[in-house]
Order: C-alpha cells, then sequence, then structure tokens
C-alpha cells in the first residue's frame, strides 16, 4: 500500500470512530436524552421572520421513547352515552377556558422549551376548578426548578412528555399556586436556555401555601385506526366531561414548522390550520420536532368549518392572538404517520385523571366574588368563593349550564340582554353574597325572578338572621321575569346576605339593594334625560333595549339601574345610578374612541408602509372584499400585498371599490402637516381618501405611471389634532398603495438625485419619477442627543451627540457615506426604500443611544441588519453591561437587508444602549417590543 494513502487512510478511519462513538453518545437512551428546544424561524422578509419560537427536537431514541410512553400509557375510561352523543352530533360545541385563570402574554414561555409543563399545569387547573371550585393558576417555575434539580440535559426547558410531567406530581405529592413567594414564572429568558438550568433556586420557591395531590394519571384517548368519526367522538366525549386535552403534534421539516410559525405569529384566532398538509413527508431527524397545546374546546356548529379550541404557551403573537388561542381542523386524519426508520405518528391526544387531598387550600375560604358596595346591584351568578357549604348548597354535582362559573351551582344564559341567571333550583339550595354596607339605615331588597307555577319563595337571611320571605308570584315561563320587595336593615359594615329557595320552580337573575323610601313620600316614578357625546349611541337600561341618544326614559323606579352606552368606533360606557322618587336624573357621557391595536407603532411625523395597517381583522383593521391575501406575502389576512419589482419592498395591491385600511398613530403635537401618498393608480378616475376618526381630511388620485411598480406622489397640506387617533385610506377604482409619509409643516422632505422633489404644501398634479420607484426619503424624526423612548423604534442613524469615543467609535475620521451627519459615522442614504443606514462598519465599531425605557421587562430586540461574509455579530449593551448577541447572517451585500430578532431584559429608566459590532456589516433599524 501507498505510504502516503495509509496515513490518509488511517485518518479517515479515526474520523469514521470518532463520528460513530459521537452517534452512540447521542442516540443512547441514556439518563441525558437530549430535548433540544430549537427555534425555528420563518421565511417571510418581515418582523416575524426572525421571531424563534421554541420546538422540541429529539434524537431517534428520545423519539421512541416517546412514542413509546404514549402507547403503554392507560386509556381513559370513556362514557358510553357521551360517546353516542357526540357520534349523534348532540354535542355541538364546548369551551373550557371559563375553568382557566390566565393572561395569554404572562402564558408565555419563550425561549424554554417547556411547552409539556405549561399543558401539564393547565390539565391540573381545569380539574382544580371543575372538582373543587378553586381557580387558583399553579407554578410553572417550581416544575422547572424541581424537575431533575432544575439543571442539566434533562431540565424542564429541555422537553419532556404528559407521562413525565405526571411521574413528577406522583412523587411530589402537592402543587404550588404561581402567587407563591417566588413561583412567578422566571425561565422566559435565554438565560435558562444558554446554561441549560432554570433561573429560580427550588429552594427559593415557597410551597407553603400549597394543594395536596391524592392521585394523578396520564390517560390516552383513543383515536388511531378507528376512523374520523370515532376519535372525533372520543376527544368530544372527554372535553364534555370538562376535562382538558394534551394535544401534541409533530412536523417533519423546517419548511412546515416555518409554515407554522407564520401561521401562529401572522394569523389571528379565526384562522384554522390544518396539519394534514404534511402527511406523509419524510421525518428530518434534523429538523423535525414536536410541540405540546392544551385543546380547550371545540366549535362543530357548522359542518363546513369543524374545528378544535387550542391554547398555547407562545404569548400573544404581538397582539394577532390576543387569547392566545389558535384552532385545529377537526376533519383530519387521525392516523397520519411521517416515514423514518420507524412510524412517527403526526398527532397524540391525552389527558389525566386527577384528585386532589382535602387541605386548607382545596376547602376555600370564604370571600367575595365580585364587590358589592351597597346601593348596588348583585347578579344572582356573583355568589361568593368557598364551595359547597360554604359559599352556596346545591343537591345535584356539575353546573348544568356549563357556563360562567364551574363549580356545582346551575347557570344559564338569558334569554334576554345576554347576561346570566341561576336556574335548576331545588327546595332547600342557598346563595351567599358579602356586601359592604358604608352607612347604617333601612334600606330595599328587590329581587329579579321568574317561575313557570305558584307557591316558590326565597328566605333571606343577614349574618344567619332571618330578614323575611319573600313569595315568588306565578310569571307561567322562566323567561318572564318580575320584581319582588324586601325591607331590610343593615348597620355599617360587611354583612353575608344568604338566599335560601323553597320550591323546585324558579331562577333568579339577580336582587338591588337601594335606600328605602319613607312611607309618607310614597313611591313616584323617576326618569333619566341622557345625552351622549357623539349622540346615536346605543342604550341598554337594566340588560334591555331602551333607544339612542339624546333618550329621555321615564316611569323608572326608584333605587339602582344599570346602563351600557355603545357605538361602533368607541369603548362602551358601562354606568349604575340611583334614580330618586319623583326627580329626573340629568347624564351627559363623553364616549371614548376605540382604537384597533397598531401593527407598527407610528408617531407622526413618520413614513407609514401601507402593508403597516393595524391589527383585528376584517371589519376593524381593514375591509377587503376577499378573504385571502393575493400576494401570499408579508401578512396573512385578506388584504392583498405583494413585493414590489425589482427593488424589494411591499405594497398593497389589487384594491377594489370601498376597500379601507386604518393606521392608529400617535401624533404628539397639533399642527399642519405635510401628507405625501406614494402609489398609482391602475383605473381611470380611481381616488383615495385619507381621514382622522371619520373626518375626511383630503381626496387625490394617484397618478398613471404606466405601470403598477413604477410610482408617483401626491401631496396635501392637513391639519392633525394631537393625540391618538384613528387613519383611515377609503379606496375607489383600482390602484396601488406603497406608503405615506407626514412631514411637519415647515420641513421639506428629502429625496434622492434620482427623484423628483415636490413643492409643498399642495400638489394640483401628480409628479411621476422617471426611476422605476418613486420613494420619499424621510427626514430626521427625533432631536440628536434626546432619549428615544422604548418600546419603539429606532433608526442607527439617530445616535447619540458627542463625537468620537463618546457617542460611538468609527475607525475612520469621515462620514464615508457622505449622508445625513456630518460625522465619523458612514451613513448612506438607499433610493430604493428612502432610508439611511450605518454601513462599512469595521470590527470594534460601535454607537450609542439615549433611552428611555418605561417599563421594566422582556422585550424583542429586533434589527434590520445587512452583511456580506458570515460570523458578524451586534453585541447589545446597556450602560456597558452586555446583555446579549446577536449573529448577523451573510445577506449578500451591505445594502441587502433582513430582520433578526434576540429577546433580551431591559431595565425601566434613562439609560445608554450601546451596540458593538464585528464587522463587516450594516445596521438600518431597531425595534424594541414588549
Amino acid at each position: 500500500m501507498n505510504r502516503g494513502f495509509g496515513r490518509w487512510y488511517n485518518w479517515i478511519l479515526g474520523c469514521m470512530i470518532i463520528l460513530l462513538l459521537l452517534v452512540m453518545v447521542m442516540g443512547g437512551a441514556s439518563a441525558q436524552e437530549v430535548y433540544a428546544g430549537v427555534g425555528i424561524s420563518g421565511v417571510s422578509n418581515n418582523s416575524s421572520s426572525a421571531v424563534q419560537l421554541p420546538v422540541m427536537h429529539q434524537n431517534d431514541s428520545t423519539l421512541k421513547h416517546q412514542i413509546d410512553q404514549y402507547e403503554t400509557a392507560p386509556t381513559v375510561s370513556l362514557d358510553t352515552a357521551g360517546v353516542l352523543k357526540a357520534r349523534l352530533g348532540l354535542s355541538r360545541s364546548q369551551n373550557l377556558l371559563p375553568y382557566l385563570d390566565y393572561n395569554a402574554i404572562q402564558r408565555d414561555q419563550n425561549p424554554t422549551g417547556n411547552c409539556w409543563v405549561w399543558v401539564g399545569t393547565g390539565l391540573m387547573e381545569i380539574t382544580h376548578q371543575v372538582e373543587d371550585a378553586i381557580r387558583d393558576p399553579l407554578s410553572i417555575q417550581y416544575f422547572d426548578s424541581t424537575y431533575h434539580g432544575g439543571a442539566g440535559l434533562t431540565w424542564a426547558g429541555n422537553g419532556g412528555t404528559l407521562a413525565d410531567f405526571v411521574n413528577f406530581y406522583q412523587q411530589q405529592k402537592i402543587a404550588v399556586p404561581a402567587s407563591n413567594t417566588n413561583a412567578s414564572f422566571k425561565d422566559n429568558t435565554y438565560w435558562c436556555n444558554d446554561n441549560n438550568q432554570a433561573w429560580v433556586k427550588a429552594s427559593d420557591i415557597a410551597t407553603d401555601p400549597h394543594y395536596s395531590i391524592a392521585s394523578i394519571q396520564e390517560q390516552k384517548i383513543p383515536t388511531r385506526s378507528i376512523g374520523t368519526e370515532a376519535a372525533i367522538a372520543n376527544i368530544k366525549t372527554v372535553l364534555d366531561s370538562n376535562k382538558g386535552v394534551y394535544f401534541a403534534f409533530r412536523l417533519p421539516n423546517e419548511q412546515a414548522w416555518n409554515d407554522f410559525n407564520k401561521f401562529w405569529l401572522e394569523g389571528n384566532q379565526s384562522a384554522v390550520w390544518n396539519p394534514d398538509l404534511y402527511d406523509g413527508n419524510p421525518w428530518e431527524s434534523w429538523s423535525g420536532g414536536s410541540h405540546a397545546v392544551l385543546c380547550v374546546g371545540y366549535q362543530d356548529t357548522d359542518p363546513a368549518n369543524r374545528y378544535w379550541i387550542m391554547l398555547n404557551s407562545w404569548g400573544n403573537a404581538f397582539g394577532n392572538r390576543p387569547s392566545g388561542l389558535f384552532r385545529v381542523k377537526m376533519d383530519i386524519d387521525y392516523d397520519a404517520m411521517f416515514t423514518s426508520s420507524m412510524s412517527i405518528p403526526a398527532t397524540e391526544w391525552e389527558t389525566i385523571d386527577m384528585n386532589y387531598s382535602p387541605s386548607p387550600q382545596s376547602t376555600s375560604i370564604e370571600k367575595p366574588y365580585t364587590t358589592h358596595t351597597v346601593p348596588c346591584r348583585v347578579e344572582a351568578e356573583d355568589y361568593d368563593y368557598g364551595g359547597e357549604n360554604i359559599s352556596y348548597y346545591d343537591t345535584t354535582s356539575g353546573n348544568s349550564g356549563k357556563v360562567y362559573r364551574n363549580d356545582d351551582v346551575d347557570i344559564e344564559q338569558t334569554t334576554q340582554a345576554g347576561g346570566f341567571d341561576v336556574g335548576w333550583v331545588r327546595n332547600g339550595e342557598w346563595l351567599q353574597y358579602t356586601l359592604d354596607v358604608p352607612e347604617a339605615g333601612d334600606y330595599e331588597m328587590r329581587i329579579r325572578s321568574s317561575s313557570p307555577g305558584a307557591g316558590d319563595q326565597i328566605v333571606v337571611s343577614v349574618d344567619g338572621i332571618d330578614a323575611g320571605t319573600l313569595i315568588i308570584p306565578q310569571t307561567d315561563s322562566f323567561d318572564n321575569y318580575t320584581n319582588v320587595s324586601l325591607p331590610v336593615k343593615f348597620s355599617a359594615g360587611r354583612h353575608l346576605v344568604r338566599l335560601t329557595f323553597a320550591g323546585d320552580r324558579q331562577n333568579i337573575d339577580y336582587f338591588e339593594i337601594n335606600p328605602a323610601i319613607p312611607a309618607e313620600q310614597g313611591v313616584i316614578d323617576g326618569k333619566i334625560s341622557l345625552g351622549s357625546t357623539p349622540s346615536g349611541a346605543t342604550v341598554f337600561l337594566d340588560n334591555v333595549l331602551a333607544g339612542m341618544t339624546p333618550l329621555t326614559i321615564p316611569s323608572l323606579r326608584p333605587g339602582s339601574h344599570h346602563l351600557d352606552i355603545a357605538k361602533s368606533g368607541y369603548q362602551t360606557q358601562q354606568l349604575t345610578t340611583v334614580i330618586k322618587s319623583g326627580e329626573t336624573q340629568q347624564m351627559n357621557v363623553t364616549l371614548l374612541r376605540s382604537y384597533p391595536a397598531p401593527y407598527v407603532n407610528h408617531t407622526l411625523p413618520a413614513l407609514i408602509e401601507a402593508e403597516d395597517y393595524n391589527l383585528g381583522g376584517e371589519g376593524i383593521a381593514y375591509h377587503d372584499t376577499t378573504a385571502w391575501n393575493e400576494g401570499s406575502v408579508y401578512r396573512n389576512d385578506g388584504v392583498d400585498i405583494e413585493q414590489i419589482h425589482p427593488t424589494g419592498g411591499y405594497k398593497v395591491c389589487w384594491i377594489r371599490d370601498g376597500e379601507w385600511l386604518t393606521y392608529t398613530v400617535t401624533i404628539p403635537q397639533a399642527g399642519n402637516y405635510t401628507v405625501i401618498f406614494t402609489g398609482c393608480s391602475i383605473t381611470p378616475e380611481s381616488s383615495c381618501t385619507l381621514s382622522i376618526d371619520d373626518t375626511t381630511l383630503t381626496t387625490v388620485s394617484l397618478p398613471d405611471t404606466g405601470s403598477s411598480d413604477r410610482f408617483g406622489t401626491v401631496q396635501r397640506m392637513v391639519s392633525l389634532p394631537a393625540g391618538v387617533h384613528l387613519l383611515k385610506l377609503s379606496f375607489i377604482g383600482r390602484q396601488d398603495v406603497d406608503n405615506l409619509q407626514f412631514v411637519a409643516a415647515g420641513l421639506q422632505p428629502q429625496v434622492s438625485s434620482t427623484t423628483v422633489a415636490t413643492p409643498a404644501p399642495i400638489l394640483e398634479t401628480p409628479t411621476v419619477s422617471p426611476s422605476e420607484t418613486f420613494i420619499v426619503r424621510p427626514t430626521p424624526s427625533v432631536t440628536f442627543g434626546q432619549f428615544q423612548s422604548l418600546p419603539g423604534q429606532i433608526q442607527a442613524e439617530d445616535f447619540d451627540t458627542g463625537g468620537e469615543m463618546v457617542a460611538y467609535h468609527d475607525t475612520t475620521s469621515e462620514n464615508l457615506g457622505e449622508s445625513y451627519r456630518d460625522e465619523g459615522v458612514d451613513i448612506i442614504f438607499n433610493p430604493v426604500d428612502g432610508s439611511n443606514s450605518v454601513t462599512d462598519i469595521e470590527p470594534g465599531e460601535w454607537i450609542r443611544y439615549p433611552v428611555n425605557i418605561t417599563e421594566s421587562g422582556v422585550y424583542n430586540a429586533s434589527f434590520r441588519v445587512a452583511a456580506n461574509v458570515s460570523g458578524s455579530t451586534v453585541d447589545i449593551l446597556i450602560d456597558d453591561s452586555n446583555l446579549s448577541a446577536v449573529q448577523v447572517p451573510d445577506t449578500g451585500s451591505l445594502s441587502s437587508f433582513t430582520w433578526i430578532t434576540r429577546q433580551i431584559w431591559l431595565p425601566a429608566g434613562q439609560h445608554m444602549l450601546r451596540l458593538k459590532f464585528s464587522g463587516p456589516l450594516s445596521i438600518d433599524t431597531m425595534k424594541f417590543t414588549p
């Protein structure tokens, strides 16, 4: 053998042996199985593309172990009648969200890979409320910090299963409330992932008080090899029994996860996800992964659109999912598999069987459900906390109406004004309420009740002393209500009022406590004279439609009355007023506008991209005549967006008559502004109307440029008020819109040498640029050296004052880009998108920015960057303390920008934000979002 070849052979053989050993170590089902919580990025070129969402990527042995865990789990015992009911379609919908006390923004595991803990804990919380009438969030942090010592490759943040979750609580035997000291979730930082351990030590978490666990068991729900309808019926039956469902799903490759990422971040809560799109795909071991969510209900009233309701632990998707929900198509292949060295199921459905032990915590302490201060109206369903024989007594188990609360009191929705009542009343049942009485005296108690028969009674007691009995008149129907009154004396202070029912056939809606009217005065009806600004608001009096403002409501019985004043586009006002005998109550209400949440925060003066319209969906943020995005880029709703060719960026297009877009803006200072419309018309006589808070500002016709990718501009002078307002673009005819720019009076928009400057304030005829696109170059929107507010957006070129080694460090003494500022930082103007950027950055250079952070917390720090090599980084520092490093990908050139995001913790107050670079790279913009 050739000696040279022999050396190479031995080297190759040695490498193969090392690789084989690595595979054996990583592939072995040892105590250090790796659950990598790796984020998958979306593929679209916008802010969601760089958001890292935690997905579990398992090696083959770990994946097989998890599948075996599911296959060997005990099977849930299903109620035969319930399954039959579901199969016959008698079970039309279910929603277990009222059993949970949660906040979607706080329900965010990001970036920790502990979705399985969030789902399992949700199952426990639902069980606690259903069985013990205790709605108390349980600690995720306690699990993270205690499971496997809270550190290492198998800590909770590296993944797990429902079987692992159940095994943990079978050993611990206690559940810790999230309100305990150090028990709130704190592992939503990259530090935890980078260091493979929980942020909080288990010993620092208070375990008293706690809830004792008598038993807990994992149970799988049969869904495979039984047919779609049988699988659906089994899952429904579990949900109908008021149990949550653990839904684990797998996707086979990076593209599939990119699609789901985009669906989650850019869709809304009404969008339905179809996991069948990836059935049969080969499993890629390096990018396939799994995620678990909590199934809290279903809807199958529309046979063409049946879906499961899923509660995620990924926050609220920047406001697109305010309740943290998404929908999964119900009619899917429950036998779906992915192909690999083994069969990998696409979905798994499980639940738990659990019982809490009696303890001081599970036997609730009596306390008010809602604060009631006399005079007041008390809804019957707002009885105190405490549970059976403490705050109520009910002869049947479970809430027969399955709405509002989740104990044994039977509550249903009324047929009048969408409220609730207590129904299915049986003889001897009672309800108790805590009332605060500021002033001692004589009061009238008026109960609104119904009964189809005669002879029913309600016995009233105060602090255990009988206060009288009310005879309920026959109303001939449970839905016909009447009022009955009883005089009651109260001393000042807190009192317990109990209603005990005699008779089996009555409903109670609410009762009111009002000062008694002296007998010699008599009872004379009062009036309400109600006006609103703006007028035309709909008024509900005591949940009954009364008319529209301005309005006079006569013949009102003295006492407390409830008003709801509602108008489209404004916040609903809810008022309680006390009507006195023979008097007219004069009321004038100013309604506050209700603004959709912005997709991008716009503070004028500013450049507003047309595609950055508000969140909220069809009829709120926009109106579009088609239900889908015909351009299929940037956002995933009904507005049609496409990329501008050949220069890049986005525009709103395929516009039809009657369509509109809205933008919520902040205007710090009232005054005159020049607004510059950039776009083009497609058909003759098309027009675009700009309005603010439904008041028209101006109507323009965009220029006919001869191409849908060639834009012109139209300018108008408008007067804008200070404050938060709603801008609206309404369209007639076909046209494409690129952006709007608002320039304060006295300032001229800056344009590049290839564009035609437009004189202010008014252009009677539009101009067209000879270039491919006409884009206005924005002017500075900040005063250099002043503190810029976060959350918010910072342009990279708007750095601090002070010069070299104070505000920045640059290796050249002049601005090589010759744009924007006459200092050493290299700034270049990009005529393609009309922006300035800091470029030609070299290793060791840095820039600082004075910032005012309004609230401490975890922020998404997004950077629009470009690089022509790989390996460049941006270090983020606050007051010279390094928070994180951002890796900048090779985008092909220093002018080809992309967004990257990193999560960091920012302290409140005024600080110095500094960016240190290991170039070469360019940076355009920074966005900091909570």
